[in-house]
């Protein structure tokens, strides 16, 4: 079965860039155009079935929950619009004791995400206060934990590099030659026959960010 291209429709750089290399894995489009089969006939709505997917899926690649609105509509839709990186949650009170009790046996398992609990007597300036701590404390983690480079959010210099690159390397997946798609941007044989090699290196980036990035 061949995979499905998810349409990225953002035009903020470094999201689209952040957003293609998780899309782009090979696994991930793999899982996701099953998905998109399996649900295609059906009309998800509210269904839990349809959400436990996702959350399987998320959990098998090591995504964040924040990503499952992205997931969702690449599934229904094939295309990914919006990517909200705010999630609100309403969370029973007498399951707050419970996650506090949980914070010292998630952090010693690195399995966690930060989360900022805010009762509604909370200040908008002590929510950004705490807002700022919370930042400082997952850079200065990040730092001397993993390697700067894997960990930090991916930016291209420009958007229509990735666009560009992002294209070629899905063009490629498909069967498509270095000369081939050099020849689509360059009409001159010779002249193309150059370029095919800024293509295969173009084309090599990508993959390695695919590979380096968002284990």
């Amino acid at each position: 079965m061949e995979n499905d291209d998810i349409d990225i429709r953002i035009e903020d750089p470094a999201l689209y860039t952040h957003l293609a290399l998780i899309l782009d894995r090979p696994k991930v489009r793999k899982e996701v155009s099953l998905l998109r089969k399996k649900w295609a006939n059906k009309k998800p709505g509210n269904n839990i079935g349809f959400y436990k997917d996702i959350a399987t899926f998320l959990n098998t690649n090591n995504l964040s929950s924040g990503l499952t609105s992205v997931i969702e509509e690449a599934i229904l839709k094939g295309y990914v619009s919006r990517h909200p990186r705010v999630t609100r949650l309403v969370i029973p009170r007498d399951m707050l004791q419970d996650i506090i009790q949980l914070e010292m046996e998630t952090l010693d398992n690195e399995d966690y995400e930060y989360a900022i609990l805010t009762p509604m007597e909370a200040t908008e300036e002590e929510v950004t206060q705490e807002f700022r701590y919370m930042k400082q404390t997952v850079k200065k983690s990040l730092d001397q934990d993993y390697p700067p480079y894997e960990m930090k959010q991916p930016v291209s210099d420009t958007i229509s590099n990735i666009k560009r690159d992002r294209e070629w390397y899905l063009q490629h997946e498909k069967g498509e030659s270095y000369l081939s798609i050099a020849q689509e941007v360059v009409k001159d044989k010779e002249k193309a026959y150059q370029y095919k090699d800024s293509v295969r290196k173009a084309i090599k980036q990508y993959e390695k960010k695919l590979n380096t990035l968002h284990k």
